[in-house]
């Protein structure tokens, strides 16, 4: 994992060599061999015959992705905020706080609702939210204003929010008895995972248009304003499209229970 990251955070930074093809062989050597380990051991770190469950795969990648969106958009939008927009530290903190609050107050409510109503649909409408917000953000320029970044950043707060904890419950619905903690521990590491690769991600992406050593400047030309504000929509519509990638996978979830609860139906009716 640590080569993985490290290979992801300095591929944009010079030309790819011989350095860094063997660093791309050990990472995927190594998870080979964790993989075929894994299976074999009587006590593993790491029980991957839950990701046998369609749902419980389904459901854990989607939150991943999810994490990715949230963290790539935490990464990139300060720099636009403060140097594009120039606007002070203490506006941007203002601009940025919608979101995680919105997550606050409203995750526990979407709980409450998915306990009564079933998570899937909820998580389907929460990644459509999402991706609606996302594809609005690539209508930002550089004559946007703070309340346009404050806006969109609420509405993705409101879809985190009725994705992720409707989503959880998904996660810990479909796991067999005595494998909660196991499962607790993927769902915390698809989380982490989720926030690491988002930087690297992001980077890649603001890297493709605009030089590391600009964003270290205090005040940038329009030129250069420009380019971050392109790279910052090359991270938006990745987001976007990572949002209707987790409505795809809730979709799934949905479609594979409806198909469960046919085949429990069809044999109590031949019982």
């Amino acid at each position: 994992m640590f080569s993985l990251v490290y290979l992801l955070n300095y591929i944009t930074s010079k030309p790819i060599d011989i350095e860094d093809l063997i660093l791309s062989f050990f990472t995927i050597s190594m998870g080979i061999i964790f993989i075929w380990w894994e299976r074999r051991t009587d006590d593993p770190i790491l029980n991957l015959s839950l990701f046998r469950n369609i749902n419980f795969s389904a459901y854990n990648l989607s939150l991943h992705l999810n994490y990715v969106c949230m963290y790539m958009i935490i990464f990139v939008m300060p720099f636009y905020l403060l140097k594009v927009l120039n606007l002070s530290t203490n506006t941007t903190g203002l601009v940025l706080t919608p979101a995680p609050l919105l997550i606050m107050f409203l995750a526990p409510v979407s709980g409450i609702i998915s306990d009564k109503f079933g998570s899937r649909p909820l998580s389907f409408i929460g990644a459509l939210i999402c991706a609606v917000a996302f594809f609005s953000m690539t209508q930002l320029t550089f004559y946007s204003t703070e309340i346009d970044v404050f806006l969109r950043l609420a509405l993705l707060g409101v879809g985190t929010a009725i994705f992720q904890s409707p989503t959880n419950r998904a996660i810990m619905s479909k796991i067999p008895n005595g494998q909660a903690g196991v499962a607790s521990g993927i769902l915390v590491t698809m989380r982490n995972l989720g926030m690491v690769f988002a930087v690297c991600y992001a980077g890649i992406l603001l890297s493709t248009t605009i030089n590391p050593t600009t964003l270290q400047l205090n005040t940038l030309i329009p030129l250069q304003a420009c380019d971050l504000t392109t790279s910052m929509h090359l991270v938006v519509m990745l987001g976007a499209f990572l949002s209707l990638i987790m409505a795809s996978l809730s979709i799934i979830g949905i479609l594979t229970s409806k198909i469960i609860k046919r085949e429990v139906l069809d044999r109590i009716q031949k019982d």
